[in-house]
């Protein structure tokens, strides 16, 4: 997988105005590698400048760089990795921190959080808030709820952030979520519109914003003023709202594929006709017209049936 490209976007039912990241309303999904440290990723995408993630465009010019999808930073997922793993280090309590991450030692914690096949948690995201200084919004998409992680829970004290991101969590996965400035939103609508009537579509692990280039995305937004660390769930309800239609799309397209099934069948190369068997194909040799120089050639397709299609039972 990885051939198809698509835009998870949602919008909310008010028209955006033309202005700064808080007239922004409309959210897009830009994929990042499902490798085990997409959670370092996609804070990384949101939270450092556009040189960190464009300083290598493969030979693109500026305007292809920023059109094309955020290269993969092995290097800043490895040093985010690093940054938890110091942070734990130097706690002044070791024993309630280790208690705190659920490791035997903070030394354990720092071997396993090093490895990049350990994924990043909870635990990470606060540390990560503390790092960058900015809030984090995580949207679920198995609860359908929006849980915001502070950069000073740990001081009692949350107002210090002046900015916030957005991430998506699909109970394996964690993807940035963008705004769209006003003046894209509706090249974000028409390509999603387009993708979304695709019902072939079946993998979407490397989806990203088509058509949105990187300089019309908002990734940081004004941080959420709240009182007390138990005020988790104040955000922009504008961005809620189009944060978990995205998180309901993803829940939808996942229930779809859950009911795919991929059967093997033939194609004929000669007029593109799929056949169920090689009975099949040559019956359709017999009974069809082809072009002179059809060599009764076909090759092995997988088609996507949907559970309780005809076909399956024949």
């Amino acid at each position: 997988p990885g051939s198809k490209i698509m835009t998870m976007m949602m919008t909310t039912s008010s028209p955006p105005p033309s202005s700064s990241s808080s007239s922004v309303t409309t959210m897009i999904r830009r994929r990042v590698p499902n490798d085990h440290s997409c959670l370092f990723y996609a804070l990384a995408y949101l939270c450092q400048d556009d040189d960190d993630h464009h300083n290598n465009n493969n030979g693109l010019d500026k305007a292809a760089a920023a059109a094309a999808p955020p290269p993969s930073p092995p290097l800043a997922t490895q040093q985010l990795r690093e940054m938890c793993a110091q942070t734990a280090l130097a706690d002044p309590d070791p024993v309630t921190r280790a208690l705190f991450l659920g490791q035997p030692s903070v030394h354990r914690y720092a071997e396993w959080i090093r490895d990049p096949h350990s994924w990043g948690g909870e635990t990470e995201i606060v540390m990560l808030a503390q790092h960058y200084g900015r809030q984090v919004v995580v949207v679920s998409c198995e609860t359908l709820t929006t849980l915001v992680y502070h950069p000073d829970d740990n001081d009692n004290n949350n107002k210090t952030a002046t900015e916030q991101v957005w991430i998506l969590y699909t109970g394996q996965h964690y993807d940035p979520l963008v705004g769209v400035v006003p003046e894209a939103a509706a090249k974000a609508a028409a390509a999603a519109a387009a993708n979304n009537n695709n019902d072939d579509v079946v993998d979407d692990d490397n989806m990203t914003g088509i058509g949105i280039r990187t300089s019309d995305e908002v990734r940081r937004f004004p941080a959420t003023t709240t009182t007390t660390n138990d005020d988790r769930g104040v955000v922009n309800p504008q961005l809620q709202a189009a944060a978990l239609d995205i998180a309901r799309d993803h829940n939808r397209r996942a229930a779809q594929r859950a009911q795919q099934v991929r059967v093997p069948r033939l194609l004929c190369g000669g007029c593109g006709t799929i056949c169920r068997d090689a009975a099949d194909f040559q019956e359709h040799c017999l009974t069809s017209s082809h072009d002179d120089d059809f060599a009764y050639e076909c090759q092995t397709v997988e088609v996507v049936l949907q559970e309780g299609d005809p076909e399956l039972d024949e």
